[in-house]
């Protein structure tokens, strides 16, 4: 078990926390998360990673609540929220204006 991750688990809740701000580890528990059998799947990150870690999870395609460490703040992605993601990124690649999606983590400054 690696130092900036702790895996929680309970009877029906798989709980994935992230102490560091690496979109990779991120990406990482959200996949470890899918595999999980639990029904519900919590992803519980710091403060400022609140919305990368709702937009990787409706990226992959994930349903489950995003949680910040003091649990102050949550967000449920859900299915509905997914399906319309996935959609407009579609439809939006054949629009005659079509402005491609820049990822500003990976950007070097």
């Amino acid at each position: 078990m690696e130092s900036n991750k702790q895996l929680k688990q309970r009877k029906n809740r798989e709980v994935e926390v992230i102490t560091s701000g690496s979109r990779v580890l991120m990406e990482n528990a959200v996949r470890r998360l899918m595999k999980s059998q639990k029904r519900q799947k919590v992803l519980q990150v710091p403060d400022r990673d609140f919305q990368v870690a709702t937009r990787i999870m409706r990226d992959v395609g994930l349903s489950g609540t995003v949680k910040n460490m003091s649990g102050t703040k949550t967000r449920y992605v859900n299915r509905q929220e997914i399906a319309r993601h996935k959609k407009s990124r579609t439809s939006s690649a054949e629009a005659p204006y079509f402005r491609p999606y820049v990822d500003i983590w990976s950007m070097q400054f």
